[in-house]
């Protein structure tokens, strides 16, 4: 079985600020080493952002489960055996 490399990241997209202060977040998705990116239809406080961790900082209850968990299950393969 031929294996590919997959990965996630989550960033701030810092070019394109909304009125109200806040940035795009958006996902880069690497398959075999092409990329491709696309926005995550949410936006944070630069502040509020935790760079290392792909997520939003804080306590909240939008806080405790990082974006990126959608996002995996939604890319989930079926494995073979």
């Amino acid at each position: 079985m031929m294996k590919t490399n997959f990965s996630l990241l989550f960033y701030l997209k810092k070019q394109k600020n909304y009125i109200n202060g806040n940035v795009p977040i958006y996902m880069r998705i690497t398959v075999g080493g092409k990329r491709s990116e696309i926005t995550t239809g949410r936006d944070c406080e630069p502040k509020s952002w935790n760079a290392k961790a792909g997520r939003i900082k804080g306590t909240k209850e939008e806080c405790k489960m990082p974006i990126s968990t959608s996002y995996r299950h939604s890319f989930m393969m079926p494995t073979s055996h």
